[in-house]
């Protein structure tokens, strides 16, 4: 019989060493492969450092722009000006491109237009930010403006795993940084009616319910004049004549008027009567009217002689202040740390209207080692003591709020103290109104267009409660570019002013 054993053995005896031949051919492309891999790797990596190292620098350079604005600089010229800025950009990033290295090496970024990119970033509705180059010389020449600032950094690193070919590679990545530093005006109605009750229709209301739920102590009598009118039993009343001046009618020459702006009378019956109303139902509403009309009555108004000290809370102007507040603390946080502020440092000016209007504040800067006030309190101090009275010119608000933020050295000519307006910040415009422009005041429409035809300003529009024209706001802001916002009662403008706040971004665009 025939043994295939040993013939088995035999072959497998010939077979030892054979992968040995076929792993030296494929030897060589293993390496190649892992060489490839490794090199590929690396190359991911060096991305992914020169990334962070071209967004800190550009960055940097950002907010470079940003703080050298904000040196409040006197007596010199605004050419040298924009030439200091420009130069401490350029500091800045030379010194931040060394901060993070690449493959162990510095990125290199040449201090000119090839690599530092000033221009401005818009976004376009439903599109990604598109970025236009601006020369440095027609930035410090004043012809055009920078909010953004681009960074081109590259560097040379050798492969780890070399090639007779391919020895080295260079690694080029451009990052844009967009600071929108924003010189804000705040342009706020201080007309009459910010002085009435938040809500006048209720207001009204509930004064003629009160009137009305105690006629059954009352009797018909006539005055001297044969008029006849109300007198209550009662040992406390409220008379016809108390009860017609909380609505704001006046008597003169015999006659009975009305002035919606300001003129109502709050007598101590009344008072006492709201107070035991409010008792009686438990409602919130009516205690806000009692100590709205208790504040009226405490600053004791005489029109002819003197103003009260301060709007009555509940009043509109009350949740001004607090919406005005609600803005600041946004901007520049809180004293109890709560809220940290913005990354960058908008300044602020305040202008107030009613017929005419007024810079209440320059540009304010609420760092202090910038010359500024913490927290913007000189504002917020300025609208808490503010008693509003008279008419509306929109118009005049709108126009005076312009100046403090495009003129660097408006504060100085008009001795005010305050910061220099940035020229290279966005400016912004917010304007509130509770009415309608009086007719023989400029038509702020008509401002408007006049403001931005020869301004880069972007205007906001903010209308409360229902008598405020907002038609003619929102035209405002269709010529300004900005939002229009309406609010009907105090908590939803508080609301508003936060919103506003909130959407002046800092941001990488690239």
């Amino acid at each position: 019989m025939f043994d295939s054993t040993f013939l088995n053995r035999k072959i497998q005896s010939n077979r030892k060493g054979a992968v040995l031949p076929l792993f030296a051919m494929m030897l060589p492309v293993i390496l190649i492969l892992c060489g490839f891999a490794i090199n590929m790797a690396y190359m991911q990596l060096v991305a992914t450092e020169m990334k962070v190292s071209t967004d800190v620098t550009s960055h940097a350079g950002g907010r470079a722009l940003s703080e050298a604005q904000r040196e409040i600089v006197n007596n010199v010229p605004a050419s040298v000006r924009r030439a200091q800025i420009v130069q401490q950009t350029y500091d800045t990033i030379e010194t931040a491109s060394q901060w993070n290295q690449v493959g162990g090496r510095v990125i290199e970024v040449r201090l000119d237009d090839r690599d530092v990119h000033f221009g401005f970033s818009i976004r376009p509705p439903g599109e990604m930010y598109e970025f236009t180059r601006v020369p440095a010389d027609e930035i410090r020449s004043g012809a055009q403006r920078a909010s953004s600032i681009g960074v081109l950094g590259r560097v040379d690193l050798p492969m780890i795993f070399q090639t007779m070919n391919t020895g080295a590679f260079q690694s080029e990545r451009r990052s844009i940084a967009t600071q929108v530093d924003r010189d804000i005006a705040l342009v706020l109605d201080r007309s009459g009616s910010m002085l009435w009750y938040k809500d006048m229709v209720d207001f009204d209301q509930t004064m003629s319910d009160l009137y009305n739920d105690i006629l059954r102590k009352r009797r018909i009598v006539k005055d001297r004049w044969g008029r006849e009118f109300y007198q209550y039993y009662s040992e406390r009343r409220i008379s016809y004549y108390d009860y017609i001046r909380s609505l704001g009618y006046y008597e003169w020459n015999n006659r009975w008027f009305r002035d919606d702006l300001y003129r109502r009378v709050f007598s101590d019956d009344l008072r006492d009567e709201l107070l035991d109303y409010w008792g009686d139902t438990g409602e919130d509403a009516h205690h806000d009217m009692y100590e709205y009309i208790s504040d009226w009555k405490q600053y004791a108004i005489d029109f002819d002689d003197g103003f009260m000290t301060q709007a009555p809370r509940h009043s509109r102007w009350s949740f001004l202040v607090k919406g005005v507040s609600a803005f600041l603390d946004v901007l520049g946080g809180t004293t109890d740390g709560a809220t940290s502020g913005t990354d960058q440092k908008e300044l602020v000016s305040l202008v107030t209207f009613d017929r005419t209007a007024r810079v209440d504040a320059a540009l304010t800067d609420d760092d202090i080692q910038n010359g500024g006030v913490a927290y913007y309190q000189n504002i917020r101090d300025v609208v808490a003591d503010i008693v509003p009275l008279g008419g509306t010119g929109i118009g005049n608000g709108l126009s005076t709020g312009l100046p403090p933020i495009v003129d660097p050295d408006w504060a100085l000519n008009n001795n005010l103290p305050g910061a220099s307006a940035r020229p290279f910040a966005e400016k912004t415009i917010v304007v509130l109104t509770d009415g309608a422009n009086n007719a023989d005041t400029p038509d702020p429409v008509n401002v408007v267009m006049n403001l931005v035809e020869n301004n880069a300003v972007t205007i906001h529009a903010v209308t409360f409660t229902p008598g405020a024209d907002q038609t003619a706001m929102r035209q405002v802001v269709e010529n300004g570019g900005g939002s229009a916002f309406h609010a009907n009662d105090g908590e939803f403008l508080v609301a508003i002013f936060e919103e506003i706040a909130n959407n002046l971004p800092t941001i990488l665009t690239e």
